[in-house]
């Protein structure tokens, strides 16, 4: 990369713009389970919802404050940060509150089993029965729920499936409640990101252009110490790249967007490029009724899967994704986090 895409200063919009998406990719992908198992990949581990965000919009929230205070803009830069904040402290709570709504129903369906091996353990020994007659929370409830101990399996089946329907439900609307949150907070950037765009307009003040795409950008040789992101040799669904595993499945919409903006760190890539990379076909603004905008939320989707894959796998401490541009005809850009890694 050279030293022109180091020096690149984001203009203000596009900052706000990307921290908007950010923060919008993290909801959208945000889950109800704290465990996770990968039979594909054959890894498991905690879901970290609030260190994603973080991670996820560090480098956006860091920008927007360097360039609110080079203005001097204090009191906006103060706003940021306490909104940010909030948000980090509601995703913190929002794990703490599945982890406490696991524990509970932990608790009582063991409870529960205790009970239904004293009664039924003889008739019952390995609990197949039991296993067969519970259906989980998306059940048909066919009896009533009065308050009184089950006495039946057919009762104690549907006791547990209750404390799992209880569960669920109380964390969706936890999810929910963190989503909407989440959600206002994007409008707000992407608020301030029209005003920051209409104010450059109206002074004619001239945005910072992404470094031209030359040949030497072609090729991370020299930028990429760690060399570039490879197929794995057993799967070509996944990518080896800087000691992560990034499932991307085979020849995707994201597969091809990561290829595209991998292939030139620092350099943008046009609307077109990413349309043919997400689509195969480029489709103009003039295209005929909303062809354009169901085509520009392919690539918005697209886009943020891919920085959700970023963020899962812990890459976007390298990498990150950048949109800048007028709306109707951005540029994508994939820049190292600091220089050379």
């Amino acid at each position: 990369m050279d030293d022109s895409s180091k020096r690149h200063v984001p203009p203000l919009d596009a900052v706000y713009e990307s921290l908007a998406e950010e923060i919008e990719g993290w909801a959208k992908g945000l889950g109800t389970q704290t465990e996770y198992f990968d039979p594909v990949l054959e890894e498991g581990g905690r879901h970290e919802w609030a260190a994603s965000l973080r991670r996820s919009t560090d480098w956006s929230v860091r920008t927007a404050l360097s360039l609110l205070s080079a203005r001097g803009g204090t009191s906006q830069a103060d706003d940021l940060k306490r909104r940010m904040e909030a948000l980090y402290e509601a995703a913190e709570g929002y794990e703490q509150r599945l982890d406490a709504l696991e524990d509970q129903r932990r608790v009582h369906v063991e409870g529960l089993l205790a009970q239904y091996r004293k009664g039924f353990g003889d008739e019952d020994p390995g609990g197949a029965r039991l296993g067969q007659l519970c259906q989980g929370p998306n059940r048909l409830w066919t009896l009533r729920a009065d308050g009184h101990s089950p006495e039946t399996p057919e009762e104690f089946a549907e006791a547990i499936d209750r404390v799992w329907f209880d569960e669920d439900g109380a964390k969706r609307r936890a999810q929910a409640e963190v989503k909407r949150q989440a959600m206002d907070l994007v409008e707000h950037f992407q608020l301030l990101a029209a005003v920051e765009a209409n104010q450059a307009d109206a002074t004619g003040n001239k945005k910072a252009e992404p470094p031209p795409a030359t040949e030497e950008t072609d090729s991370n040789d020299e930028d990429l110490d760690v060399g570039l992101p490879e197929q794995d040799p057993f799967d070509d669904r996944v990518v080896n790249w800087i000691g992560k595993r990034l499932y991307l499945g085979r020849d995707t919409q994201v597969s091809r967007l990561f290829w595209l903006l991998v292939k030139r760190l620092g350099a943008p890539r046009s609307l077109a490029e990413v349309q043919l990379a997400v689509d195969g076909v480029e489709t103009l603004e003039d295209a005929p009724k909303d062809e354009f905008k169901k085509a520009m939320n392919r690539v918005a989707k697209a886009l943020s899967k891919l920085r959700r894959h970023l963020r899962e796998n812990e890459l976007d401490t390298h990498v990150f994704i950048l949109k800048e541009g007028p709306s109707n005809y951005p540029t994508y850009t994939m820049f190292c986090r600091f220089g050379k890694y």
